[in-house]
């Protein structure tokens, strides 16, 4: 079976078995997911019908675990193979077109801003490259700065200058976020420099 032509059923039963699998087999299956995003008949409907479940699955559950606990490599790893998951949406129209929406936007940019916090510094470098992508593709008033997107700031404004941070391509991943914010953006960088006391201090 090739991967752009799996029935919608069971796209619907893959979703289904994300929601109650545990431990490495939900890895497993994240992974596949990740696959299968980046046709875009596969991407359409996962994302129209199943969105909520992201919600839930990824966002809702990993919220409830310690990222900061470094014994934790299973989760670790769902959180990363998750996040790669998500970065493949921008491979396909569908997924950029339906990223557009401002509920699915804030609760991605939400989610990702979680994600920096995360022991794991491919966590934190994946996080940022969905950052990225998700500003790069955003076409609706480019040039304002969402609730969700004051907090991305702040989280990479402390994130940056933490002593703890010594993963180079993390560090490079949230510098090169920022800066794609700050382009061509005068009220991202007006928000910095008022409301972020480590960016004046930094910048």
């Amino acid at each position: 079976m090739k991967l752009e032509y799996v029935p919608r059923e069971a796209l619907d039963e893959l979703l289904d078995l994300i929601e109650i699998a545990e431990d490495k087999s939900k890895i497993a299956l994240i992974d596949l997911l990740r696959l299968l995003m980046i046709h875009e008949a596969n991407a359409a409907h996962i994302l129209n019908k199943h969105w909520d479940r992201f919600e839930v699955s990824i966002f809702g559950y990993l919220q409830c675990i310690d990222i900061k606990d470094p014994e934790a490599k299973v989760m670790q790893n769902y959180h990363l193979g998750s996040l790669r998951m998500l970065a493949n949406i921008y491979q396909t129209d569908s997924g950029k077109d339906f990223l557009q929406g401002e509920d699915a936007s804030n609760a991605l940019l939400n989610f990702c801003n979680f994600s920096l916090d995360s022991v794991n510094p491919k966590v934190v470098f994946t996080a940022a490259v969905v950052i990225f992508n998700q500003v790069l593709c955003f076409k609706r008033e480019k040039t304002l700065i969402s609730g969700a997107l004051e907090h991305v700031l702040q989280k990479i404004s402390q994130t940056i200058t933490d002593p703890l941070l010594t993963d180079n391509e993390a560090f490079l991943g949230l510098l090169l976020c920022e800066c794609r914010i700050f382009f061509m953006n005068k009220n991202a960088c007006e928000f910095a420099k008022d409301k972020i006391p480590s960016f004046r201090e930094n910048h």
